[in-house]
């Protein structure tokens, strides 16, 4: 149930062109995500 909730919220933000932030990752933590095949790629702003 986590991995399905967690691609539909990715494929959301990608969809909507949504800017998103974790608070777990290494710096930057700021940009969006794009869809590589079957995964995702985080692109940091600035």
């Amino acid at each position: 149930m986590t991995v399905e909730t967690r691609r539909k919220i990715f494929d959301r933000a990608v969809a909507d062109k949504l800017t998103i932030s974790g608070t777990r990752w290494l710096m930057p933590t700021v940009g969006t995500l794009a869809k590589d095949g079957s995964s995702y790629v985080f692109a940091a702003e600035g």
